[in-house]
């Protein structure tokens, strides 16, 4: 097993001009900001992967969760427990955006997707990101037993790819 420490920052900050001829402005800004150490408790993950997928044209690609078929960069095998924060990125070259879903096996966490067909469009360059930072409280269980997660591309023009890290539980 590895030592696994990270950073997810996020900065949105925007400049609103007001009044004629824009005599003033408002800053609008949030910067969030959540360290992960290693270990099991909470703001901290033990497992850290990397992955691609491309789904072909209005097909679906899943992975699982908890089977060991992910691999940490040593090419250890990793069975998340649960999930402490991902990301997933669109490529630009993307003709439609990819979904986001529970894979058709099992639902992949008990608290992230709710509902019996839930989805969340990745528009071309476009990226999502989950943070569950605690360890007992809001937790994103991975459901044992196949629990995997898809990732759905709609368009049936031609492939989409989307990347993605997932960090948490092993």
């Amino acid at each position: 097993m590895s030592d696994v420490n990270g950073s997810v920052i996020i900065t949105a900050e925007f400049l609103q001009k007001l009044g004629v001829p824009y005599s003033s402005a408002e800053n609008i800004a949030a910067q969030l900001s959540r360290r992960f150490v290693n270990g099991t408790g909470d703001n901290q993950a033990d497992a850290v992967v990397k992955f691609q997928v491309v789904p072909g044209a209005s097909a679906t690609v899943e992975i699982d969760l908890d089977d060991g078929t992910l691999t940490d960069i040593r090419g250890t095998a990793v069975t998340f427990t649960q999930i402490r924060g991902f990301v997933f990125w669109a490529d630009t070259a993307n003709a439609d955006a990819v979904h986001l879903k529970h894979g058709a096996a099992t639902p992949w966490t008990t608290g992230y997707l709710k509902g019996t067909a839930p989805e969340v469009p990745i528009p071309p360059n476009g990226y999502i990101v989950g943070i569950c930072p605690k360890a007992s409280t809001g937790v994103w269980t991975v459901t044992a037993g196949s629990a995997t997660i898809g990732f759905d591309n709609q368009n049936g023009a031609g492939a989409g790819t989307v990347t993605g890290i997932i960090w948490g539980k092993d």
